[in-house]
C-alpha cells in the first residue's frame, strides 16, 4: 500500500467517527423507552455529548458527509422524541406540557408542511436561526435533562421553557411573514432545498 492509499484509508476511517456517534444516538433513542430508569441520566449525557461531538469532529477533521448531514437531524429528533414520550409515560411531564415545550417545533413542522404543499419552499431558503430560537432549543434540552432530577420545581422550568418556545414560534412567524412577499412561487423553487 503506497502513501496515498494509506492516507485515503486513514481518512476513510476517520470519516466514520462522526457518523458512528450519530448512529449511536439514533439507536440509543430507539432503545430509550426500554431502558431502566437508573440508566436514563447516563443515556441523556451520552445523547447530548454525541449531539455536540459528531458535528464538531466532522468539521474539525474535514470529513463532513452527505450521510451525516442527513442522519444528524434525524437522530436528534428520534432521540428527543423518545426521551420526551418516555418521560410522559413516567409522568415526569404531562402531554399538554410537552406540547407547550415543543410548541415552536410543532409550529415550524406544520407551517413547513403547509408551505411545501403550496409550493413555497423558497420561503425557508437562508432562514437563519434566530437567537430566540436558539434559546428555545437550549431550554428544551435543559428541561429534558433536568426532569428526572427535579421534584415539584420542574413545573416552573417546564412553563418557562414553554413560554420561550411560544415566543420563538411567534418570532418565526413574524420573520416568515416579513420574508414571504419577497419569495417567488414559481415551480422552480420547489426543486431546491436548504437544510
Amino acid at each position: 500500500m503506497n502513501g496515498n492509499q494509506r492516507w485515503l484509508s486513514v481518512k476513510g476511517l476517520r470519516a466514520q467517527i462522526p457518523n458512528t456517534l450519530t448512529m449511536t444516538r439514533l439507536f440509543l433513542g430507539l432503545a430509550f423507552p426500554w431502558l431502566p430508569s437508573s440508566w436514563w441520566m447516563a443515556a441523556l449525557v451520552w445523547g447530548m455529548t454525541s449531539e455536540f461531538l459528531d458535528g464538531y469532529l466532522a468539521r474539525r477533521m474535514n470529513v463532513v458527509s452527505a450521510f451525516g448531514q442527513l442522519m444528524d437531524p434525524v437522530a436528534d429528533k428520534i432521540f428527543v422524541m423518545a426521551v420526551a414520550l418516555t418521560f410522559v409515560r413516567a409522568e415526569l411531564i404531562s402531554l399538554p406540557q410537552l406540547g407547550l415545550v415543543a410548541f415552536r417545533d410543532l409550529f415550524v413542522a406544520v407551517s413547513s408542511l403547509v408551505l411545501l404543499l403550496r409550493g413555497q419552499r423558497s420561503a425557508f431558503r437562508d432562514m437563519v436561526p434566530s437567537p430566540l430560537g436558539k434559546w428555545a432549543t437550549a431550554f428544551q434540552l435543559v428541561t429534558l435533562f433536568s426532569l428526572p432530577l427535579l421534584g415539584a420545581t420542574r413545573d416552573v422550568l417546564i412553563y418557562l421553557t414553554g413560554l420561550i418556545s411560544v415566543l420563538a414560534a411567534m418570532d418565526y412567524a413574524r420573520r416568515f411573514i416579513h420574508r414571504a412577499p419577497h419569495c417567488s412561487n414559481s415551480p422552480s423553487d420547489g426543486s431546491k432545498s436548504h437544510s
